[in-house]
């Protein structure tokens, strides 16, 4: 299920999105009325601010535009568990510019005193920061490259601030991860946007374009994607927030500045300068990762391993290493079962998206790689 609020020439922007009650509530700045369908909205007293509650079927009532929650919902500070609550804040200086500042990431105990506070790696730009139900902090965000070239971040920090792992993702443009959700079952949600080369479960069709695409995605202990929701279109689309639900679904907000947003069955054209997309998925029938080619590292420098987890071929297959349009670089005859191990050398291989791909009789799977 989905909505568009639009406002007739005129941005709308997100100001604020929170649990609240058995849904959630949203925050919406324009200095226009907004519609919904039929319905027009207008904000009180002169003001920009529109408040909205969203219940866990997704219908839509103004409300209040109350914003006691907009600064739990917009600050890198978490809320407390234990009494204590993780704080991801930037350095800044004369000297340094705010968009290339430094971050820390710091633990506070119930009297806001810093158990510790350590730096984060370098050209880290946080958006969010989740205390998760084990204790430990999750941090998401991008990774600054060159010119306006940006890779999405993931970081999980335990209790001490030791690092358990990160994630970067990222293609030719612009990504970053902008919110950060967990449910009571413990599953991790990330959103944000990406661009469309960039590496993604289910972002495999699609290797070219301009277009900023949304995306949700489901990620195990691990940091790895378990199923992946793109929101694409012609031009920008950007998942802003969420909140898990007590029901087990996941509700979001994304931004269209493109000319339509499309997530099947759902489909909008932006009606004005920048709208809002509100909707809610069931996360539990998400699409698995149950494809048997495994690829490892990836993305890959020098070379690149792969094996099938299970078998669906009878003797010999084919393996190849192609381009997005099916130029073979490389391939072999391998063995198609479960538990051998094989590796193609890209150390030669100019970066970019790539396929490797295994191919017996009539059947064939493929799995993208990008060389870095």
């Amino acid at each position: 299920m989905a909505r568009q609020l639009f406002a007739e020439g005129a941005k709308a922007e997100i100001a604020g999105f929170w649990p609240s009650g058995t849904g959630a509530r949203l925050l919406v700045r324009s200095e226009a009325a907004l519609l919904l369908g039929k319905q027009k909205f207008t904000a009180k007293d002169g003001s920009d601010l529109f408040g909205f509650q969203i219940s866990e079927e997704a219908e839509v009532e103004q409300a209040e535009a109350d914003t006691s929650g907009t600064e739990e919902s917009l600050s890198k500070k978490t809320r407390a568990r234990n009494g204590n609550a993780y704080l991801a804040y930037s350095q800044s200086s004369a000297m340094r510019l705010p968009q290339n500042s430094d971050w820390n990431l710091a633990l506070l105990d119930g009297n806001q005193r810093r158990l510790w506070d350590q730096p984060l790696d370098k050209d880290v730009r946080v958006n969010a920061v989740l205390h998760l139900i084990s204790g430990n902090c999750l941090l998401g965000g991008l990774v600054q490259k060159s010119g306006k070239n940006t890779d999405l971040w993931l970081a999980l920090f335990d209790t001490r601030g030791k690092m358990l792992w990160q994630k970067v993702r990222g293609g030719k443009s612009a990504e970053a991860v902008l919110a950060l959700s967990e449910d009571r079952e413990g599953r991790i949600f990330a959103s944000g946007f990406c661009s469309p080369d960039s590496v993604f479960l289910g972002n495999t069709d699609e290797l070219s374009g301009k277009d900023i695409d949304g995306f949700i995605m489901f990620l195990d202990k691990n940091g790895d994607e378990k199923f992946f929701y793109r929101q694409r279109g012609k031009g920008t689309c950007r998942v802003e927030q969420l909140v898990s639900l007590d029901n087990g679904n996941l509700l979001f907000v994304s931004s269209l500045g493109g000319n339509d947003w499309k997530l099947p069955p759902f489909g909008f054209p932006r009606k004005g300068l920048q709208d809002i997309v509100i909707g809610l998925i069931d996360p539990r029938s998400g699409k698995e990762k149950d494809n048997p080619l495994r690829i490892f590292p990836n993305p890959a420098k020098e070379t690149v391993y792969f094996s099938l987890s299970k078998t669906g071929w009878k003797g010999k297959a084919s393996a190849y290493l192609q381009q997005k349009d099916g130029t073979i670089l490389q391939e072999m005859e391998i063995k198609a079962e479960p538990g051998l191990n094989y590796r193609f050398n890209v150390s030669n291989t100019r970066p970019g998206p790539y396929f490797i791909s295994i191919k017996g009789g009539k059947k064939e799977i493929k799995e993208r790689l990008q060389v870095e």
